[in-house]
Order: structure tokens, then C-alpha cells, then sequence
């Protein structure tokens, strides 16, 4: 024991010491070694942890020799998607610097890199080397565009900058006669926005000029000119048909960033240069093979997959979902659709856990216990028998463990009473230290480093509270404290804890949160979803904020209506409107958009405080700079046609934010269509009451009624035919499981034969979990559900009589426990 506690004891103090100091200790030739099992961007990072805090090489050569001297492309598509995602732009800055890029590096690729603002790139200004920088962030195979299955493109904006990487670019492209620039690709969300007035658009000028100065560029086939047609090197035309984009190279092979010309056939009629429907990357034959999908869409051979059954090519970007998460079985919708209900091939999209996956997969998984917390994975399973005998199968191997349990209690140890022993000091132990206060233990018996370990796995608003709780009695936060709550708090949204915890925050907690960060200096998006206790008063904290930009309070999220808030919460406009007019009548004020709670906006009246507010921010939205719809096609100033930014008069739309999109903050018309006969550029949906454009949320209507739009958080979908169910219908026109949330429509459900309703429970519950809650005991005094189980009555009776054998053994052990106890009183004695 003093061996151990002396190692440990010497351990601690290495630690302290820091590890880059102890890993400094070992040869050098070991540090190498070790070095060169690891991919580039993570070898630099090795390197970079052996710096000392002034980040310099400990001694000259060290660390140079760890890292490499090999440095013409990095590609953080070669470490694990999950590191790359937790880069920060300290992180890939010191690669930077440390691998002296600004004079060797010539391909730079920010592959899942999705956390940097792109002021990491700062030690590549004015380089001379470079030639190829990819910021798209997505790696080979995978669309930079947002699609409706996040397993193959980004998920989120990322918040990569233009204002930051931009100033860095034109660097590096004003340096004439000496830039080697040939290629660049931008993030999907930069070019999005198409208007000729944005900092983006600009840029794209200044390098077309650039490259327009620099030699003569020729198609190594054809020995044309290029650009050719009067086309520019980053294109800056969009009409809407193909796959060459707005803010996309032109004429350049990704990977060999060889120029050819688009209209040029090598001898095998191909084209030389070919841009894929998915990665949106221009690719030369020599380098790259193409295929034409199903669709008729070129992909390269990074993107495509074939069908198992037919052979097709298929191509992702043409939102084919069909490809198993775990077997990668792909199939073609028409092959796909070929196959029964029942079959083993058949592919199905969870709900819930938002995975494709076929059934012979789902079942596999269900077997060895991985979708045991997902209940949509279970109901999608078809084979009622399957699971019958694996349920005979886990409860024999439950009374294998009772009985091994029941045979080792028979046989009490000295070593079993230590161990209690041991157990009831350190109980007592962890007792006292509760007494004294959790957040004083806390505080000074735990380092600084392990606090802000345990603060990164909780949500923001539970990492504030957890901040909070770690300060003194007079509020009065510790500066080491700070790094605990962090500093990213841009957007501050309460729906991201579970809602029965947001339900009993109350307005000293809210206030709390909001001091500790200094929200008036950081918070732009406030979303108090499910604060259902608070009065108002703990948003004082945010009086003359100039920085927030929208403001949500009406105390619900996604998916969710306002107008069903029952009771009515406490949040009082008489607490909150003196706030909101500290922050509009701030010089220099940022508000975009508010959300009123519906209570609020149901007292249409002229003469109370909220309507004289929204005459206020209306004044306030005026006198600030004149605001013209985004949408390519128009350009008109909003608000128009006399209407207002917030609705004041006496319809459905009283109180509501106009012309804004709730997600984006990105103005449009409301009149405003893509073409002639395209979806608005901006819609309302008619659950949630919010407004979205449709490059953010989709806004459909209900394909059973036609009558009710709602957005893609709102809707309901039938799990057969995937139509998509507005509330109205789910009432009266369809069946849900109350257990998994199942959903079919009055075509689908008799049809599938999968939900049906108990008049004796007065639940409506699907086959699936009818029969899991029969095996939990659940049903045992419902009859009427057991009659309607459609299960082979053999294998029931087998269940029952083997669940009946668990109880008995269940008891036996408890009984041996008991015998146990009072023999170990004994030996005592």
C-alpha cells in the first residue's frame, strides 16, 4: 500500500508538471518512433504538444524531426471525422505555424473540420506556396449541400467566416507575379447567398482578375484559351439547372489541378473534364472514373454505389436513401420497392434514430441488445416469430444467471464482509462531503482540469448552471471558473436540456446563466424553450444589450404548437417589455427577430403595453438602415405593400415577426417564388407560427387534407407510405402507437395491420410493442390486449411458464441473500 500510494503520489506531480515536459524526458529517438505511426495532421499535433508554453521547440531539431519535413498537403481527411470535428482554429493555427506552411504547404484541405471560424488560417497570409485550399470541410464522397439525410452531408452551418478568411485570401492573391493559386473551394453556405453586394461576390472578382493577369492558361487537349466563352474562373452565374454553382472552380481537375476546357473528348468519347453531381468537384478522367446514375446524373467514383440487385449506378446527390448504416447494402428505389414487406432486404428509415437500415440488419442488432433504447428500430421489425424465440432465448439465459447467482450466495467469504466494510466507510465518507456542501467540495477538492473535463459533456445551458453553482455565496465568480462555462455562447437555447429540468428553472437561475457569461456582451439567440416557470424578470441581465439578435419567449420548441400551453405560463409583459426597450433604444442596436408568447398575442386590444411596444420596434426597425429582399429576382424594400415588421392588427397574425426567416435571420418576400413555378423563398407554418426559408426548413403541405402547411419539425409521417400528416388529420384520419410514436394513415394502417386500439386500456398500440409490454408483465391485467396479440399461442405459453421459473428463482436468490446475511452476523459475533 505505501508503494502504491508513493506512485501515485509521483504520478500527480508528473502531471502537474504538464505532459508535454514528461514526454520531453523520453529519447528522442523513441518521440520519432512513435511519430511516424501516425497520420500527418495528427503527427503535428504530437509536435505541437512537445513545444513548450511559449510554443517553441524545447531544442532544435527536436520537434522538427517528430514532425516531418514533408509538408506539401495537408489533409485532415486522413485522422478520425470525430477529432477533426473538435479542431479549434488554436489547434490547426499552431500546425500551421509549427510545419512552417506559409513556405512549404501547397495543398490545404479542412476536411470535417466544422468547428473553426477560418481565423486559423491567418499563418498562410501572403504565402507564395500555396495552390490548392479546399474549405468546403467535407471530405471524397460526401455533398457540401445540406440534404434531409445528415449521414452524407454536414448537419449545420459550420461557423467558418468570411470576414475573417477572406482578408487572408486576398493576401495571398495580391502578391503578383508571385501567388501560385489555382484552386479554391468554398463552404456551401458562403454561396448560398448569390446577391452581386456581398463581400463574397467581391472577392470572386478580385480573383478572376487575378488569374486574368497572371499567363495565359490553355486546355492541355485542345490548346484553347481558358476561360473560354466569356465564363469566369469561379463561376458567378446560377441558373438553377445543372450542377455547376454559383461560388464553384471551373476549368481545373481537384485533384492533378490540370486546366482543361468542358467541351473537349478524349479518344474513348468521354469528356476530359467532368464536375460530379454530389462533391460539386471538377475531376479529369486520368484521375478520377465517372458513372452515370440511375438518374442520369455524372458521378465520380468517390460518390457513386451500385445497386445489389440490378447493378445501377446510384448517386446520392439524387437523394437516393436505400444504402444500409450497417452492412452498406445498397438498392435502387425500383429494386427496393420489388421486394415484400417481410423480406430480409427491405430498407426502412427510423424515425427516431434516423437510420436506413434493412431488416435483416435491424434484427441482428436488436438480438445483441443495441437497439434496446430504440423503440422506432423495434417496431420496424417484421418478424413477430424471430422475436418471439429470441425472447425465449434471453429469459433461459436470465435463469442461467439467477441460478450461478443463488449458488455462489450459498457460499459466504471473509472478503465479501471486508468489502461491505469498506463500502459502509466510504459511504459515510461521500455522506459528510454532501453535508459540507456540493459546490464548496467541488471547488477545493477537485482541480480546475477535471471540472472542465466534466463541464464538456453537458449541454450549454446545463454547463452555465454547472459554472454557476461553482461560485461563492456573494456571486462572485473565480476567474479559473470561467474556462468551465466557456466562451462560446453565441446562442443560448434551453431546448437543448431535457424539458422537465427547463420547466423548474426559475428566474434567479435564468439571471444566474445570463451573468456568469456576460450575455449583454456575447449572447445573439436566446431561446427559453419549456421555461414554463419564470415571470421575466431573469432576462434583466440583457438590458441594453446591443449584441442579441433574436429573442424567442414563446416558451416552446420545435415541432411544437404555442397555442397549447396549459396553464398559461408566467411570463409577464409587464417584467419583460421594460428590458426589450432598454435593448431597441440602444444606439447601435442589433434585435432581428422576436417570438412573442401566444398569451401575449390572443389580446389583440390597441390600448395595452404590447401593442404600444410593437409600435415601438416597428418605429425602431424603420428609422435603422432600409432592408431589400434577398431573393436574386427582387429587390424590393421590406416591409412592403404597407405592411408591418411585427403584425399589429387584428387577425392570426397579430404579434407575429414578418419578412424574416426564424432560423437564418435572412429577408425575403413573402410573395417571392425561386422561378415561375418554384416553392416561396420564405413560408409560415401554421403549428409552430414561425416563418423559414426554404434554404433553412421546408414548409409542406398536409398530403391527406391539403388545407394546413407546416414545416418539417411539425409534421407527422406515416411510417408506410411516408406521407406527410398535419395535426387535424392525426386526429381524426390516423393511428399512433402511444408507446413509439408509430404513425399510419387510414389507407396504410388496415392494410399493415400494425396499430390497433384497446377499448378496455383505451390505448391504441401497435403488434410490436403490444407484445414487449406483454413480456414485461405491463398486460397481465388488460385481456382484451393479450386477445389482440397475433402471436403463435405455443410460443406465448412457453413465455409465460419461463417468466413464471425467473419470478421463482428471483426469490430463491433473495431468500440465499437473507440466509447469507445473518451468517455473516455470526462470524462477526
Amino acid at each position: 500500500m505505501a508503494s502504491e500510494t508513493t506512485n501515485t503520489s509521483s504520478k500527480r506531480r508528473k502531471t502537474e508538471q504538464g505532459v508535454a515536459t514528461c514526454l520531453a524526458d523520453l529519447p528522442i529517438g523513441i518521440l520519432e518512433h512513435t511519430a511516424s505511426f501516425l497520420a500527418p495532421p495528427s503527427r503535428a499535433l504530437f509536435a505541437v504538444a512537445l513545444t513548450n508554453e511559449n510554443n517553441n521547440p524545447p531544442s532544435g531539431n527536436y520537434s522538427s524531426s517528430i514532425a516531418g519535413t514533408d509538408w506539401d498537403t495537408l489533409d485532415f481527411g486522413e485522422i478520425e471525422k470525430r477529432l477533426a470535428q473538435r479542431l479549434s482554429d488554436d489547434d490547426i493555427s499552431d500546425i500551421l505555424m509549427h510545419i512552417n506552411a506559409i513556405d512549404r504547404l501547397k495543398r490545404l484541405r479542412l476536411t470535417n473540420c466544422t468547428k473553426i471560424s477560418g481565423i486559423c488560417l491567418e499563418p498562410l497570409r501572403g504565402s507564395t506556396m500555396i495552390e490548392q485550399i479546399d474549405l468546403s470541410l467535407v471530405g471524397d464522397g460526401k455533398s457540401p449541400v445540406f440534404t434531409e439525410y445528415p449521414r452524407r452531408s454536414i448537419d449545420l452551418d459550420p461557423p467558418i467566416s468570411c470576414e475573417l478568411v477572406l482578408p487572408i485570401l486576398d493576401s495571398i492573391i495580391e502578391r503578383e507575379g508571385r501567388c501560385a493559386l489555382k484552386h479554391l473551394q468554398f463552404p456551401h453556405k458562403w454561396r448560398r447567398d448569390r446577391s452581386t453586394d456581398s463581400e463574397f461576390h467581391a472577392f470572386i472578382l478580385r480573383y478572376h482578375q487575378m488569374r486574368e493577369n497572371r499567363d495565359t492558361v490553355r486546355c492541355l487537349h485542345c490548346n484553347e484559351d481558358l476561360p473560354e466563352d466569356g465564363n469566369r474562373w469561379i463561376s458567378i452565374n446560377y441558373d438553377g439547372v445543372g450542377v455547376k454553382d454559383y461560388g464553384t472552380h471551373s476549368f481545373i481537375c481537384y485533384q492533378c489541378t490540370k486546366h482543361y476546357c468542358y467541351d473537349c473528348i478524349d479518344e474513348d468519347g468521354i469528356k476530359n473534364l467532368v464536375c460530379c453531381h454530389q462533391c460539386q468537384r471538377d475531376y479529369c478522367t486520368e484521375c478520377v472514373e465517372f458513372q452515370v446514375c440511375w438518374n442520369d446524373h455524372w458521378t465520380c467514383e468517390h460518390c457513386s454505389k451500385e445497386c445489389n440487385k440490378c447493378n445501377q449506378t446510384l448517386c446520392w446527390g439524387c437523394d437516393v436513401p436505400y444504402e444500409c448504416s450497417y452492412c452498406d447494402v445498397a438498392y435502387c428505389p425500383d429494386c427496393n420497392n420489388g421486394f415484400q414487406l417481410n423480406s430480409a432486404q427491405t430498407f426502412n428509415c427510423c424515425g427516431i434514430c434516423n437510420k436506413f437500415c434493412c431488416n435483416s440488419c435491424r434484427l441482428r442488432v436488436w438480438k445483441e441488445g443495441g437497439s434496446e433504447h430504440c423503440i422506432g428500430c423495434i417496431n420496424l421489425l417484421p418478424h413477430e416469430a424471430a422475436l418471439l424465440e429470441h425472447s425465449t432465448k434471453r429469459l433461459q439465459e436470465e435463469i442461467e444467471e439467477l441460478k450461478n447467482e443463488g449458488t455462489s450466495q450459498k457460499t459466504p467469504h471473509k472478503r465479501l464482509v471486508c468489502t461491505m466494510a469498506s463500502e459502509t466507510t466510504n459511504t459515510s465518507i461521500k455522506r459528510r462531503k454532501t453535508e459540507q456542501g456540493v459546490a464548496a467540495c467541488l471547488s477545493d477538492d477537485l482541480p480546475i482540469g477535471i471540472l472542465e473535463h466534466t463541464a464538456s459533456f453537458l449541454a450549454p445551458p446545463s454547463r452555465a448552471l454547472f459554472a454557476v453553482a461553482l461560485t461563492n455565496e456573494n456571486n462572485l465568480t473565480n476567474e479559473n471558473y470561467s474556462s468551465i462555462a466557456g466562451n462560446d455562447w453565441d446562442s443560448l437555447d434551453f431546448g437543448e436540456i431535457e424539458k422537465e429540468l427547463a420547466a423548474k428553472l426559475s428566474d434567479d437561475d435564468l439571471s444566474g446563466i445570463l451573468q456568469h457569461i456576460d450575455a449583454v456582451n456575447k449572447v445573439k439567440k436566446l431561446k427559453l424553450t419549456n421555461c414554463t416557470n419564470i415571470t421575466g424578470v431573469g432576462l434583466e441581465p440583457l438590458r441594453g444589450s446591443t449584441i442579441i439578435e433574436q429573442i424567442d419567449l414563446s416558451l416552446v420548441g420545435d415541432g411544437e404548437d404555442p397555442t397549447l400551453l396549459d396553464p398559461d405560463p408566467p411570463i409577464s409583459c409587464e417584467l419583460v417589455l421594460p428590458i426589450l426597450d432598454s435593448i431597441i433604444a440602444s444606439e447601435g442596436c442589433s434585435l432581428k427577430h422576436l417570438h412573442f408568447p401566444y398569451m401575449w398575442r390572443k389580446d389583440r386590444s390597441t390600448d395595452t403595453d404590447f401593442h404600444a411596444f410593437i409600435l415601438r420596434y416597428n418605429e425602431m426597425r424603420e428609422n435603422r438602415e432600409t432592408v431589400t429582399c434577398l431573393n436574386f429576382n427582387c429587390d424590393q424594400n421590406l416591409p412592403v405593400n404597407g405592411n408591418e415588421w411585427i403584425g399589429t392588427r387584428d387577425n392570426c397574425a397579430h404579434g407575429l415577426h414578418n419578412w424574416t426567416c426564424y432560423q437564418c435571420f435572412k429577408y425575403y418576400c413573402e410573395f417571392c417564388h425561386e422561378d415561375d413555378d418554384g416553392e416561396k423563398m420564405l413560408d409560415y407554418c401554421q403549428k409552430c407560427q414561425r416563418d423559414y426559408c426554404r434554404e433553412c426548413v421546408k414548409v409542406k403541405e398536409c398530403d391527406l387534407c391539403s388545407d394546413m402547411w407546416y414545416c418539417e419539425h411539425c409534421f407527422e409521417e406515416c411510417n408506410e407510405c411516408h406521407k406527410n400528416i398535419c395535426s387535424g388529420c392525426m386526429k381524426h384520419y390516423c393511428s399512433a402507437c402511444s408507446y413509439c410514436d408509430a404513425v399510419y394513415c387510414k389507407e396504410c394502417n388496415p392494410n399493415v395491420g400494425f396499430v390497433k386500439f384497446c377499448e378496455e386500456c383505451d390505448k391504441s398500440c401497435c403488434n410490436l410493442c403490444r407484445f414487449r409490454i406483454y413480456q414485461e408483465g405491463g398486460s397481465d391485467g388488460c385481456a382484451e390486449c393479450i386477445r389482440l396479440l397475433p402471436h403463435e399461442a405455443a410460443l406465448i405459453e412457453q413465455l409465460r411458464i419461463l417468466q413464471d421459473e425467473v419470478g421463482h428463482l428471483k426469490n430463491e436468490v433473495s431468500e440465499l441473500k437473507l440466509e447469507n446475511k445473518e451468517l455473516k452476523g455470526e462470524q462477526n459475533l
